[in-house]
């Protein structure tokens, strides 16, 4: 059984579709005073979702753009789990999500900073749904290793920067768990959070970090990021902000900062972003510049971690018409 309620990819590409960008760009190339070569290729910039996969049509437009180009034709693919977030706490308690209550057995003590002070919930990602994607790496002529638990639970202190950063690799808690517990710590006696909970859909696909070269992808002006996907995911290939720096072991996983601030379902359980406002809410989990943390283990399960600010690309920005013929270039200014 899911631990994982499953994001429904054919219910959200007719909501969320290719259909209504097309129409705006017809719209914003009808306002142009110059002539516009194709204009599906200059998709609107106003409104358009920024940062990696948020709501359900960031993904949406990826997994439409993919089979548009024929996904056949994206080079090796690697498996991955990508999340997509709801607002608030997921209905099992276990299920992978940023900020909110853990799970972890009521006994256990609570993570503390070197100050003494008790440490947030910055995410927690179960990997039950998800063993066939990543695995530890084993020693030499041995197989891999399995992970040391169902549930990877990751503290830290305050702010990003501010009280924790990848120069102390100590300034981060990490805790495995496995699935079943039952005597789990109870809301009202964890301490109080900063972050705005989100809970994920997952939703598996995989992620094409070398297309043929001539590959009409490269056309797209966020073509990147439709190959290789940004955001929260499990296994797959890392999309590095700012380079490879070498972490030893196996990628994990990755959590992407929350940047839900597409006007059309920004997250899944919201249909719009609060008028008068840039995003949702301003408690989301936020990492620099929309950075990531990507996290590595060995065949001891040991985890070590860095983030990295990510470029301003989103899913539905670089959305351009195509088919299985032809994609348009897409212009959209970050």
């Amino acid at each position: 059984m899911s631990v994982h309620e499953r994001f429904d990819l054919a219910k959200w590409v007719a909501e969320c579709g290719l259909g209504p960008l097309e129409g705006e760009a017809r719209a914003w190339a009808a306002t142009q005073t110059e002539p516009q070569d194709d204009p599906q290729s200059e998709p609107i910039e106003e409104g358009l979702p920024v940062g990696g996969v948020c709501g359900p049509g960031d993904l949406a437009v990826i997994e439409q753009i993919r089979a548009g180009l024929g996904v056949g034709t994206l080079g090796p693919a690697t498996p991955t789990d990508v999340f997509v977030w709801a607002m608030g706490e997921p209905p099992r308690r276990e299920a992978t999500k940023i900020g909110g209550v853990p799970y972890r057995p009521a006994s256990a003590p609570w993570p503390k900073s070197k100050d003494g002070t008790p440490m947030e919930l910055l995410a927690q990602v179960c990997f039950a749904d998800s063993k066939d994607v990543v695995s530890l790496p084993g020693g030499m002529f041995r197989k891999p290793r399995e992970l040391p638990g169902d549930v990877l639970l990751i503290f830290a202190p305050g702010d990003y920067l501010a009280d924790w950063d990848d120069d102390d690799q100590q300034s981060l808690v990490f805790e495995w768990q496995p699935l079943g517990l039952t005597d789990l710590v109870r809301p009202g006696d964890a301490p109080p959070g900063r972050l705005t909970p989100v809970h994920g859909q997952i939703h598996r696909t995989a992620d094409f970090d070398m297309p043929p070269d001539g590959h009409p992808i490269y056309n797209l002006y966020s073509g990147k990021s439709v190959g290789l996907i940004s955001g929260t995911k499990i296994g797959g290939v890392p999309s590095w902000g700012q380079g490879d720096p070498g972490l030893p072991g196996a990628h994990l996983c990755t959590i992407g900062s929350v940047n839900p601030v597409s006007p059309r379902y920004p997250l899944l359980n919201v249909a719009a972003v609060p008028e008068g406002k840039f995003g949702v809410d301003g408690n989301f989990l936020m990492m620099g510049d929309m950075g990531a943390l990507y996290l590595f283990a060995d065949g001891k399960g040991r985890v070590r971690w860095t983030v990295q600010g990510g470029e301003v690309r989103g899913a539905a920005a670089c959305a351009a018409y195509c088919n299985s013929a032809r994609v348009s270039k897409s212009v959209v200014r970050p």
